[in-house]
């Protein structure tokens, strides 16, 4: 996240690593990442629709798509 100001913004951003809550998945949207790899998280979940589910909540929260 330190190098995203050197990044021009026709470059898609994306993420590749360290992803296992909604948390992770919130900070990163807001700080301007376009894409995220979720494999592990999601492969290590009990329930990987929910926990999908979460990471889809967090980096489109339901205000932003009513709005």
């Amino acid at each position: 996240l330190r190098l995203r100001p050197l990044v021009p913004d026709s470059v898609t951003l994306v993420s590749e690593s360290g992803i296992r809550t909604p948390d992770d998945v919130r900070r990163l949207t807001e700080a301007g990442i376009q894409a995220i790899l979720v494999g592990e998280a999601l492969m290590a979940a009990g329930d990987p629709a929910t926990t999908l589910a979460g990471f889809l909540e967090a980096a489109h929260p339901r205000e932003a798509r009513t709005a």
